[in-house]
């Protein structure tokens, strides 16, 4: 599963990235701990990029570009993402280079804080933390900068509809569960959003397709309560098969808890959700099975 986390500072999200991250045993990346270790380099552009941090300038996006992309192209299990895009230029370039190494995201999780809060957790982080880029001057200053140029990339996410909004106000542990609820929720309803991409249109659902194999089989004007029986009963036939082809695909080491959930819980939409975090590339995976199973379904009514 590939995430990206967005907030003002002073959310929370790296903090909520790491638990995510361990929670959903993806890899976390930090832009900014990428950029505050390549300022440590004794190089023109680590002195470059250390100026610009301490004065809570916005990096370059090429400079960021530069330690980001190589980090990208190994999380081949999964990424949460952390400190980026931080304006529309960096979405749609983010959106083009995972396409370009046949990667995409599959939830936005956006972190909502107010100013207030921001300005008041940031300053105490300065005092506790002692951070560098911390001072009242940089604060104020990337406090500007996200409502100005972050702002409109929640829209462009709201719009692609893969975003999670989570209100950043309680505590860290009611953040985090309030995250993976979300999380839950979304992604058990992107396992019936996803479609093949080869002459549909990817916004229907799994239950649309169903229902164009079921007219294919008995006809357009097929009586309605013939096709939301038909439909229910294939949609159920659908999500058992696809757990019990890829349980088996579960890596070795995500077996153990793989049964403890089995054991816990029957709902196939959280046995669905733990797959997906566990097996490379699920959702397209889903894609290819669902292609099968509507065309051994129509096979069947024409036998």
């Amino acid at each position: 599963m590939n995430l990206i986390i967005l907030g003002p500072q002073g959310s929370g999200k790296g903090t909520q990235a790491k638990l995510l991250a361990a929670k959903l045993k993806i890899k976390h990346i930090s832009t900014g701990n990428l950029l505050r270790q390549a300022a440590k380099e004794e190089t023109p552009k680590g002195q470059l990029i250390k100026s610009l941090l301490s004065k809570g300038t916005l990096i370059p996006f090429e400079t960021t570009l530069e330690v980001l992309e190589p980090v990208l192209k190994t999380a081949t299990q999964g990424f949460i993402l952390d400190g980026m895009p931080r304006d529309l230029r960096q979405a749609e370039h983010l959106e083009w280079f995972l396409g370009q190494i046949k990667q995409s995201i599959d939830r936005v999780v956006y972190i909502t804080l107010s100013k207030k809060s921001s300005y008041t957790r940031l300053l105490k982080r300065a005092q506790t933390e002692g951070r560098a880029d911390d001072t009242i001057e940089a604060i104020e200053k990337r406090l500007e900068i996200y409502h100005n140029q972050t702002l409109p990339v929640i829209e462009f996410f709201k719009k692609q509809g893969n975003l999670i909004e989570v209100d950043g106000e309680p505590d860290i542990d009611t953040i985090h569960q309030n995250i993976l609820s979300k999380l839950v929720s979304t992604k058990s309803h992107s396992t019936s959003v996803h479609y093949p991409p080869s002459g549909e249109q990817k916004t229907k659902s799994v239950i649309g397709f169903l229902e164009q194999a079921v007219r294919e089989k008995h006809g357009e004007m097929v009586d309605k309560s013939l096709l939301n029986k038909e439909i229910s009963l294939l949609y159920t036939k659908f999500e058992d098969g696809l757990i019990s082809t890829f349980i088996a695909k579960v890596p070795t080491s995500n077996k153990p808890e793989l049964n403890k959930l089995i054991n816990q819980s029957a709902d196939p939409h959280i046995i669905l959700d733990f797959l997906m975090g566990s097996i490379r590339n699920f959702e397209q995976k889903i894609t290819q099975y669902l292609i099968d199973f509507k065309q051994d379904y129509i096979k069947q009514s024409q036998s």
